[in-house]
C-alpha cells in the first residue's frame, strides 16, 4: 500500500509540475469542437482512474461484473467532471 501511494503522490508532483502556470482559460480551450481540451483529458482520466478502482475492488471480493461493452466516454460526464473541478 505505501508503494502505491508514493507512486500516485509522485505522479501527482509530475501533474502539478506540467500543469505551473497554465490557467483555467487555457485548461479548457478546444483546438477543434470534436477535439477534447486538457480539462476534458484529465477528467476522463478521472473517470478511468475510478472505473479501475472499481473492476479491482470486484475482482478482490469476488464479483467481477460481467458486460458485453465498454461504457464509452460521455461527454455529460466529461463537461460535470470539468464543472467540478475548476481550474
Amino acid at each position: 500500500m505505501a508503494a502505491a501511494r508514493t507512486h500516485y503522490e509522485q505522479i501527482e508532483a509530475e501533474l502539478d509540475a506540467f500543469f505551473a502556470g497554465v490557467d483555467e482559460m487555457a485548461a479548457l480551450y478546444k483546438r477543434a469542437p470534436d477535439v477534447w481540451s486538457v480539462a476534458e483529458i484529465l477528467a476522463h482520466f478521472i473517470h478511468d482512474e475510478r472505473a479501475t478502482q472499481q473492476w479491482i475492488a470486484h475482482l478482490v471480493s469476488g464479483h467481477e461484473p460481467w458486460q458485453d461493452d465498454w461504457g464509452d466516454n460521455l461527454q455529460a460526464q466529461v463537461t460535470a467532471t470539468v464543472s467540478a473541478y475548476p481550474g
